[in-house]
């Protein structure tokens, strides 16, 4: 990927449920239809490379051996190394105040100054609706407050990525064998506005330890024992129906509502979008799936 750069990849993932889980036999189809294998084993079987997981504390487990984890920001490093390299010029902190669609494209007000260009992609994350609105239209996407941790605990660096798929709460390793712990672990969302600087904050909120140790204290007896010693937050951009939104109206085009799996679906959701794009090629009718005006009740989307 991008050019040889390298994006941190490392093996990965299982996910396990208290039952003989439904979920993850649909998972296990699903992947297999899209030539990836998946071992479903009820009761789960330990894994040579994380004896620390609580097996027996669940009724079956799924497992991806040719999964991988990456690293967000290496691929991000790598992507625009790789766009540098072939003249694209990379402009940050350059604050777009106005879009308005045109018959020849679309002018930008930026830094006080008016441009023009041919495409937008909005792909602004929890961010994309008020973009939109800069066009006068709306997104279906809200921002929902999701929080990481690092733990004063350690485990084996090829330790995979591991799910409860009841709990939502997962434990994955630091490159240096820290061990990363997350969840969300209520229903609700969390609700904050990207602008609200509680969206994006490193201080430490007991109560979600709390929980913290709770749910991930079930995949493994690290978290129930641990010290968090980092924690930050951020933002997903959800859809109601978990799927994203790849849609183009005029010369605006919003990629969007990822809900979460955003660095995942990128080299599908890029694809979709060069299919938008061309001129030459036919919308294809899977596409209306990812409109904004899609039914709630739109299936899972595998790019």
């Amino acid at each position: 990927m991008a050019s040889g750069r390298s994006t941190g990849t490392r093996p990965t993932s299982t996910s396990r449920g208290r039952g003989s889980s439904f979920g993850q036999t649909r998972s296990r189809f699903l992947q297999a239809r899209n030539g990836e294998p998946a071992v479903y084993d009820a009761p789960p079987a330990p894994l040579e490379t994380a004896p620390e997981l609580a097996y027996d504390r669940y009724g079956a487990s799924l497992f991806s051996p040719t999964a991988a984890l990456a690293s967000p920001k290496k691929i991000v490093d790598a992507v625009a190394g790789a766009a540098r390299a072939e003249g694209v010029e990379l402009r940050t902190d350059a604050p777009v105040t106005d879009l308005t669609p045109t018959d020849e494209g679309v002018e930008l007000a930026v830094d006080g100054e008016t441009e023009r260009t041919d495409i937008v992609i909005n792909a602004a994350g929890a961010w994309a609706d008020a973009v939109a609105g800069l066009a006068g239209e709306s997104l279906p996407v809200t921002p929902d407050r999701r929080r990481l941790s690092v733990l004063d605990a350690s485990i084996s660096p090829e330790a995979p990525l591991a799910v409860d798929v009841d709990t939502g709460a997962y434990v994955l390793p630091r490159a240096d064998g820290r061990l990363y712990a997350g969840g969300k672990f209520r229903p609700e969302p969390d609700r904050v506005s990207p602008d609200d600087p509680a969206a994006f904050t490193t201080e430490f909120d007991s109560a979600y330890g709390n929980r913290l140790r709770t749910n991930g204290g079930r995949l493994t007896d690290l978290v129930a024992d641990a010290t968090v010693v980092e924690s930050w937050t951020g933002l997903y951009a959800m859809t109601d129906s978990r799927v994203p939104i790849i849609d183009r109206r005029r010369n605006i085009a919003h990629v969007t509502g990822f809900s979460g799996h955003g660095i995942m679906q990128a080299p599908g959701a890029a694809m979709v979008v060069a299919r938008l794009l061309d001129p030459d090629q036919t919308v294809a009718r899977p596409l209306a799936a990812l409109s904004r005006d899609r039914p709630v009740t739109t299936p899972d989307i595998q790019f």
